[in-house]
């Protein structure tokens, strides 16, 4: 159940006494009970690549790549076609390209700049589409 904290907004209650502090609430997700349930295996795992990306572990990037260019290729797509752009396949892989390369700028910026509030498909596709939409937009 919900209880206010003064202005620190509510907190959910496990057992009687025991809240989710901000950084345990991101871990784990609640059920419709309230109570802790795991978190699901594809976001840690996710989690776990840009952290391995951060970290500059071997492969990181590569992993990274693999895993997200589908979910990329589909936004910069998506993205063409809601602005009835039509790209070729070179100009394609060009943004592809670009925009992978904007996630490794500057020491992975964009990625140290994920907060790990939500999925990492879901910061990658607003960041994807924005600059898919710059780059649409210059030419």
């Amino acid at each position: 159940y919900f209880r206010p904290m003064g202005n620190r907004g509510p907190q959910v209650s496990l057992v009687v006494g025991e809240t989710l502090s901000g950084a345990a609430r991101r871990r784990e997700r609640l059920d419709l009970n309230g109570f802790a349930t795991a978190m699901p295996s594809y976001l840690e795992a996710d989690y776990q690549i840009v952290r391995d990306c951060l970290n500059r572990k071997k492969f990181a990037w590569e992993e990274f790549v693999d895993r997200f260019m589908d979910l990329v290729l589909h936004v910069i797509d998506y993205t063409a076609e809601r602005r009835r752009r039509s790209l070729s396949d070179d100009e394609r892989a060009e943004l592809c390209e670009a925009i992978f390369r904007s996630f490794r700028y500057n020491d992975y910026q964009l990625l140290r700049e994920f907060a790990f509030h939500s999925a990492v498909s879901t910061y990658l596709t607003v960041i994807t589409r924005r600059l898919a939409v710059a780059f649409l937009s210059e030419e």
